[in-house]
């Protein structure tokens, strides 16, 4: 069953019976055999000597297979022996014997030739033919009329493997009586075949078919050059350099395209011609379609697919002259349904890519391509197959190029972009910095916001400022008269977001109850006598702002329910007014006293005090920071000189000794008040203790006190004296000059206080 389908051509059937056929893990010895038998006549030589080294030498079966590979390698004298050897099996001896005998002809001996085909059955058409074939060589009769129906009668009934060899063997002769044409005719017919065998093959089994001695040589004669000196006529050179010129010349892959057909159709004589080239899904797609003297038809007009796959696929041309009895091509049904009759199909590839297939037609005439040279065409087809390669490096490179503008193009935007966020991001960095080294500066002279003071009270009314600055809500500040609560509320809107729109305060214990709700809200012209225009309250003055209502506490109880109503709703009505204007407000007031006290004693509407105090913080008096007396002092001398554009004084020791134990009951305000008097009235640069207008009691009675408030004064002159080092960068001279001290002194105090120079600070300079 196996060897009939070998003698049909159909190899690659052979091969999947006798895989079928195995029973078990293992082979018997005669499946074996004829496995390796298979694989020798394939041209598989090594793969057939493996199976059969666990047989015994010398045995028919292992004899057969060893005459196979050396027919294989062209060794007829070896084949001769092996086959001889081989003919003792009790099968398959006809086809030893058939073997032996070819051997015999091919050495010259024919009387040992016509014994072994007289003693070959012929029990089959196959056999018949096969032995008919070889006494062809050894008859009387013209061998080549001969072999010539026998190849004919062996095409009709399906013996392919005997009509291969018999056109084989007629272009041997052919070659002996040196008819150059018909021997490459009968090799082309003889090739035919045996590309059609071997395309039924596994694909890595086809190689080894074509390692046979004998097909490798009539593979070659097939493809040998049509001229006696071997390379094409100067009418076939001339129209092949055009077309090579043009392809090399045309960077546009449409244009290259068709300029690849149009050459093909010159050169080959087809009626028709196509490029067809691989897509990104693998498949073939007709990119041109070109007739002998214009474009035919539409891109989706038929062709052979199953040709141009096998093309595809295989990676070797098919050129066959008569399509409908070539035994390649017969069996696909596209060949009679388009009525095929003559096909040239040729990979188009390079640098080991298959771009596509160049394939050519006639449906009007057998024998079209008879005269064509495959290798001027696979020539060609390699060169439009380079050219192609360019073609599409040349539309990478420009894709290449037109991406890297457009990622210039983007970085460029990405960089000015970046510049100017780098631009505004270090405008941003040096206002902070500036804010920085402000608030640094302000820290080192112990003041913040226009506050003034170093002490632990101030500092922990910075941090609360800081917070609440920040955080959008109603803050309530208390402290007693003169301790800087309005001070304290422009601190808050100058750190808050609202620092550019308005500030806007109002004293509600210095309106008279008649007018305060004017003052409030508004009111429109002719709401009461005298009222000629309209009037905007201080609600609406400080829209997008921040609003401060000092002395919250003597605003009246009616008053104090309209506060609540536009706190509640965001919405004043001024007096007289039948509209509501919407407002944005952050409202800061202040008291004298807790407003937790005011509820207790109905001052205080306890709604009201929900919506004000939601952080609620105290100034401490100065009597209870001391030590930021000579501070405010010397900011109070520097600010009151800058006004009157005159040098600023200084206070004697004993001026600020007196200021020192002084209570101010009024605070930082009457400290302020003694100040301008003082330099009002003072005869020199220094202002005397005796200069200032506070009782000079307070001072007896102060130090009459004893040791504690002797010891709450030398304090107080020691946190002084590092609040002026700190602000003097730890120059010495300058702090000394600063607080009017001669630099003797003020290094005896220095050392009283046990001040020492910090790490890192440099030495006095004489010109300070």
């Amino acid at each position: 069953m196996v060897w009939c389908r070998v003698e049909r051509g159909e190899l690659g059937e052979a091969f999947r019976l006798m895989w079928e056929a195995d029973g078990g893990p293992g082979l018997d010895s005669a499946r074996q055999s004829t496995r390796a038998e298979l694989q020798a006549y394939c041209g598989n030589e090594d793969a057939a000597l493996a199976l059969i080294a666990g047989l015994e030498d010398g045995t028919p079966a292992s004899s057969m297979v060893r005459a196979r590979v050396a027919r294989s390698r062209g060794d007829w004298e070896l084949a001769s022996h092996y086959a001889l050897e081989a003919t003792k099996a009790r099968s398959g001896a006809a086809r030893a014997r058939l073997l032996a005998a070819r051997a015999s002809i091919e050495l010259g001996r024919r009387d040992e030739a016509a014994r072994l085909l007289d003693q070959v059955g012929q029990d089959t058409a196959v056999e018949a033919l096969g032995v008919a074939a070889l006494r062809a060589h050894i008859s009387g009769d013209d061998p080549i009329q001969a072999l010539t129906r026998i190849a004919e009668r062996a095409r009709q009934r399906g013996a392919i493997r005997v009509c291969a060899e018999a056109w084989a063997d007629l272009s041997i002769m052919y070659r002996e009586r040196n008819e150059t044409e018909q021997t490459r005719k009968a090799a082309v017919r003889a090739v035919e075949l045996w590309d059609d065998m071997a395309t039924s093959l596994p694909p890595p089994l086809r190689a080894g078919f074509w390692h046979d001695a004998r097909r490798h040589a009539m593979r070659k004669t097939s493809k040998r050059e049509k001229s006696a000196a071997g390379v094409p006529t100067a009418t076939g050179v001339a129209p092949l350099l055009a077309s090579l010129r043009r392809l090399a010349s045309e960077r546009d892959l449409t244009k290259l395209l068709t300029a690849i057909t149009d050459g093909a159709v010159a050169l080959s004589g087809a009626e028709r011609g196509f490029v067809l080239l691989v897509d990104e899904n693998g498949a073939l797609e007709a990119r041109t379609i070109r007739g002998a003297q214009s474009q035919l038809g539409e891109p989706t007009a038929a062709f052979s697919r199953s040709i141009a796959e096998t093309v595809l696929i295989d990676g070797d041309p098919v050129v066959t002259v008569d399509a409908a009895h070539d035994a390649r091509v017969q069996d696909y049904m596209s060949v009679h349904q388009l009525m095929l009759k003559s096909v040239a199909c040729l990979p188009v590839a390079s640098h080991g890519r298959v771009w596509g297939v160049l394939y050519l037609e006639h449906r009007s005439a057998s024998g079209r391509f008879s005269g064509t040279d495959l290798s001027l065409l696979r020539a060609y087809a390699d060169q439009a197959a380079i050219a192609i390669e360019t073609s599409r490096l040349f539309e990478r490179i420009e894709a290449q190029k037109q991406e890297l503008e457009h990622a210039n193009l983007a970085l460029r935007e990405a960089n000015e972009h970046l510049e100017q966020r780098l631009h505004g991001n270090t405008e941003a960095l040096q206002r902070t910095q500036r804010e920085i080294e402000r608030l640094r500066a302000s820290g080192a002279r112990g003041d913040r916001w226009g506050l003034v003071g170093a002490s632990g009270g101030m500092r922990k009314v910075y941090e609360v400022l800081d917070r609440v600055a920040i955080n959008e809500v109603p803050v309530v500040i208390t402290g007693e008269s003169g301790t800087g609560k309005e001070l304290a509320a422009r601190a808050i809107h100058r750190g808050s977001a609202r620092a550019a729109a308005p500030y806007v305060s109002l004293n509600c214990g210095a309106i008279p109850d008649g007018l305060l709700e004017t003052e409030l809200f508004g009111h429109v012209a002719g709401a009461f006598t005298g009222a000629t225009h309209a009037r905007e309250g201080v609600f609406q003055q400080a829209h997008g702002g921040t609003l401060f209502l000092d002395e919250i506490a003597d605003m009246p109880a009616r008053m104090q329910l309209d506060l609540l109503r536009v706190l509640q709703e965001r919405r004043v009505r001024p007096v007289g007014g039948s509209e509501e204007q919407p407002i944005d407000v952050r409202l800061i007031t202040a008291s004298k006293r807790p407003l937790r006290d005011l509820i207790e004693e109905g001052t205080l509407r306890e709604d009201l005090y929900y919506r004000l105090s939601v952080v609620e913080f105290e100034l401490p008096p100065l009597r209870e920071r001391r030590s930021d007396i000579p501070l405010l002092c010397d900011h109070f001398l520097s600010r009151i000189a800058e006004e009157r554009g005159e040098p600023k004084k200084r206070l004697s020791r004993a001026a600020l000794q007196r200021l020192c134990a002084h209570d101010f009951p009024g605070n930082v305000r009457e400290l302020e008040h003694v100040l301008i008097n003082a330099t009002v009235f003072a005869a020199e640069d220094a202002i005397e203790a005796e200069e200032l207008a506070i009782e000079a009691a307070g001072i007896a009675a102060q130090t009459s006190a004893g040791a504690g408030n002797y010891r709450a004064f030398k304090d107080a002159e020691r946190d002084q004296i590092l609040a002026t080092l700190n602000a003097n960068g730890w120059n010495r001279a300058r702090a000394a000059r600063a607080l009017g001290m001669a630099r003797r002194t003020f290094y005896r105090r220095l050392k009283e206080h046990g001040i020492e120079l910090p790490q890192g600070k440099g030495a006095d300079q004489s010109q300070d």
